[in-house]
């Protein structure tokens, strides 16, 4: 066997939709669970209630700071997604990156709906 026949057993050669479907599923995943854990301290635990108010009050409230963390999770997630499609062909990298918009924004709307005080 040849050395790059071994290379080749030992580490297969990717699909080239693999890596960025996997990279960005990994990502979300991370958004998700950093979701979940901000949805135990808003809405279970009513952590922020008492500092900031509930979102009926004027200026900065819960709902706020569920858009500002909501934004935080969502933006890392688009640039992963964009970053990890860059070597892909154009019309495939395009369809990836709509798809992941997409997905992207659902899951944010989720994110706001569980997230929302009134």
């Amino acid at each position: 066997m040849t050395p790059s026949e071994i290379q080749n057993l030992i580490f297969p050669r990717l699909d080239p939709l693999r890596v960025p479907i996997a990279a960005s599923g990994l990502a979300l995943l991370t958004a998700t669970a950093f979701g979940w854990a901000y949805f135990d301290l808003n809405i279970r635990q009513s952590l922020f209630l008492t500092s900031l108010g509930c979102g009926c009050k004027p200026h900065y409230n819960t709902n706020d700071l569920t858009l500002c963390i909501g934004w935080l999770l969502t933006i890392p997630v688009g640039a992963v997604a964009g970053f990890s499609a860059r070597n892909l062909a154009r019309t495939l990298r395009w369809c990836f990156l709509g798809i992941s918009s997409v997905v992207l924004a659902y899951w944010f709307v989720k994110f706001c709906y569980f997230n929302w005080w009134l």
